[in-house]
């Protein structure tokens, strides 16, 4: 998938995500809809011990992708830097715009070693524990752990990561690529 981003002014960042797309299991190239995002930030996070920042997203979905044909997603950002050391939160809420108590609960933490300005290393922890009316029984959750490396020399940054789930609900495993391209 693209990500499109413009840094408005430095707390405010719109984005969009078009197209989201997936290959099958069959090589079938499908279409899953597209999302447009805005990000709002403390100025100048990376120099921060302390930061944070909210980023709202706004989908609509193709049905085979998602049950939901209008989604969206609040994602908070918390984080702290201890030397090289990061550790960040994002208590996230996804909804389908049908009532508070629909709000599903899918929190995710990373911490991360910093061996210098370009490489960096971690663990990603992404959850989904359910509907906050109803959080699911532990088997049924989802509990996936990232094994991640980072680089990052400007105009290029990179993300792999190697992921293992540990429920039934979720994937054994997960790889990840995030390139950027700053312009």
């Amino acid at each position: 998938m693209f990500e499109y981003a413009y840094g408005v002014n430095e707390w405010f960042e719109a984005g969009a995500y078009l197209p989201l797309y997936s290959v099958t299991r069959g090589g079938d190239f499908r279409i899953n809809g597209g999302k447009l995002r805005a990000l709002f930030a403390v100025p100048e996070a990376e120099k921060r011990t302390f930061f944070y920042a909210v980023n709202f997203e706004l989908s609509y979905n193709a049905r085979h992708w998602e049950q939901d044909r209008i989604a969206g997603e609040i994602r908070p950002i918390i984080g702290g830097r201890f030397g090289p050391v990061d550790f960040i939160v994002n208590p996230i809420l996804d909804t389908g715009f049908d009532g508070f108590g629909a709000l599903d609960f899918a929190p995710a933490v990373r911490l991360a070693y910093n061996f210098s300005p370009r490489w960096g290393a971690g663990f990603e922890h992404y959850a989904d524990f359910g509907q906050l009316r109803h959080i699911e029984p532990a088997s049924q959750q989802q509990h996936t752990l990232f094994a991640v490396v980072d680089y990052s020399d400007d105009p290029f940054a990179a993300e792999f990561g190697i992921g293992h789930g540990f429920t039934q609900a979720s994937d054994d495993l997960v790889l990840k690529l995030i390139l950027t391209r700053s312009f």
